[in-house]
């Protein structure tokens, strides 16, 4: 117990002496986990928030959590992880300003139904994909429900995602 005190002291002792020093590292562990909660989220969050833009079937809120231009060089490359940084960096704007274009069809689309919903049950798995930082999979079972003239549907399907530096690039089931 002594050497536990002891050790005490000397922690007190040196941040009495060294207030400025200790407060600057206070300060940088603060605002490091301020700006994690702020703009992180990473591929979980990307995956919900995609999933709730297509339950609201708002345009907006989808393409804030899709990459079009990545979704376009995931295509390009086949699902490559090791060439999907190079096909990234040669996508032309304009096919990137097309495939938003889509998307947003596709949300106008889901108005048509009587009634849409989808949600994120759970997330299943997030895996890191190798050869490219930033790039991950990640299996989610969704949940689905639909109403076109009268006839009613649900299902609840696993589904992957591919996300790119916190935004969706590509998803099937």
């Amino acid at each position: 117990m002594d050497k536990v005190k002891e050790i005490c002291d000397k922690v007190v002792a040196f941040c009495k002496g060294n207030v400025k020093v200790v407060g600057a590292i206070a300060a940088v562990v603060v605002v490091a986990i301020v700006a994690l909660l702020v703009f992180g989220g990473g591929p979980k969050k990307a995956v919900k928030g995609f999933v709730a833009g297509m339950n609201k079937a708002d345009s907006k809120k989808i393409l804030k959590y899709y990459d079009a231009k990545g979704a376009i060089a995931w295509e390009k490359c086949d699902g490559d992880a090791e060439k999907f940084k190079d096909e990234y960096k040669d996508v032309d704007d304009d096919d990137a300003e097309r495939a938003e274009e889509y998307i947003e069809k596709m949300a106008d689309s889901l108005g048509d139904y009587d009634k849409y919903s989808a949600k994120v049950e759970k997330i299943k798995e997030v895996k890191k994909q190798k050869g490219c930082s930033g790039l991950y999979k990640v299996k989610a079972k969704v949940k689905t429900k639909y109403e076109y003239d009268g006839d009613e549907k649900e299902s609840s399907d696993t589904v992957t995602f591919v996300v790119y530096k916190g935004k969706v690039i590509s998803f099937d089931d």
